[in-house]
């Protein structure tokens, strides 16, 4: 049997700044992709870390099918960290995942 992953949102993440900029930009459909690269974390990758991951890479884990512009906004809204050695990762993931140390 697959290992049923989960992670944490608090209960007024939908009116924190950061999600009211992504929601306004992209719609819901940026906030459900959002939460999709979150599900992919929260199995795929626990630490919060992408390591060497591209823009494009990040899109098809979080089936956002408009190209890196929504990977750079995430970025720019302060949701992903970009690391200077290549890749991505969540913002203070594992502050709020503590589960998946």
């Amino acid at each position: 049997m697959e290992r049923e992953s989960y992670y944490n949102v608090r209960s007024n993440y939908a009116r924190h700044p950061k999600i009211v900029q992504l929601r306004q930009r992209f719609g819901a459909e940026g906030v459900i992709s959002l939460q999709m690269l979150w599900g992919y974390a929260s199995k795929n990758a626990p630490s919060g870390i992408f390591e060497g991951a591209t823009a494009e890479e990040l899109c098809k884990f979080c089936d956002w099918p408009k190209g890196p512009d929504f990977v750079n906004a995430l970025v720019e809204f302060g949701l992903l960290d970009k690391l200077e050695n290549g890749g991505y990762s969540i913002h203070n993931w594992l502050k709020y995942q503590k589960h998946l140390k």
